[in-house]
């Protein structure tokens, strides 16, 4: 377990050199996921997006053990929610209502596992998700939805990253996020629970007990070949490895 290194953290208007930076696109319950973190360093001049798409309900990659998310996640922290701000917005031109969407600010707390070679994680990053609807003149409402956490100020979430071939870093899956408290709730307001054995064995935890339970884990040795690749195109390989293995050993007729 390692506390985060001291790194700034990139604001809209500023303009310095991204260390990780991820974005992540995709559907669930027919509503529209954008995740956007850029964590920087204290120098640099520039600003840079790394930008993925995941597919439409089903993660790009297996998610179900512990042993998958060491195989196809190369860094995972536990960061704080420090902050929250109103994001863009978007007025139904028919009716008037407005969706408002969330920025959040976490602090990266501790890196509590990491694949070796994998890059070193900032201390902040922001990241955009579902915010509220607001009818055409009345107070803005929690966007209900199953299945998407609700984040809040001032808790922990475990956190897995997974490397991408520019060098950055980025949440690979909406799904794959966890809460370290038991109080937290889904968008719907419903308690939260575990959809996968993997995250069960990521929530609730202390940043040590997260540490033994990756440090165990054994990742799929075909997938550690493939370890420069993004997770989906890592899983892509693997699969189509698999495939020809198990052509080569059929029976021949």
């Amino acid at each position: 377990m390692q506390p985060a290194a001291s790194m700034g953290v990139l604001l809209v208007l500023q303009s310095r050199q991204p260390e990780v930076v991820m974005a992540s696109t995709r559907v669930v319950n027919s509503a529209l996921i954008t995740l956007l973190v850029v964590v920087t360093s204290a120098c640099g001049t520039t600003e840079s997006e790394h930008r993925m798409g995941a597919s439409n309900g089903m993660p790009s990659f297996p998610n179900e053990t512990v042993s998958d998310l060491v195989s196809y996640a190369d860094v995972v922290v536990v960061a704080t929610v420090t902050a929250e701000r109103e994001g863009s917005s978007d007025v139904d031109p028919g009716d008037g209502n407005r969706y408002v969407g969330r920025v959040l600010t976490f602090r990266v707390d501790y890196r509590v596992w990491s694949a070796k070679g994998a890059p070193q994680p900032g201390a902040d990053f922001e990241l955009t998700t579902f915010g509220w609807d607001q009818r055409k003149g009345g107070a803005k409402k929690r966007r209900l939805l199953t299945d998407v956490i609700w984040y809040e100020k001032g808790q922990q979430y475990v956190i897995p990253l997974s490397r991408y071939e520019d060098g950055s870093l980025a949440i690979p899956s909406v799904d794959s996020i966890v809460p370290v408290s038991r109080t937290a709730v889904f968008g719907s307001g419903e308690k939260w629970t575990a959809a996968t054995p993997a995250l069960a064995a990521l929530a609730f935890k202390t940043p040590a007990e997260l540490t033994r339970t990756l440090s165990v884990a054994r990742p799929d040795p075909l997938a550690a070949k493939y370890h420069d690749l993004n997770p989906g195109l890592r899983w892509r390989k693997v699969v189509e490895e698999r495939a020809s293995t198990t052509s080569a050993q059929a029976p021949s007729r």
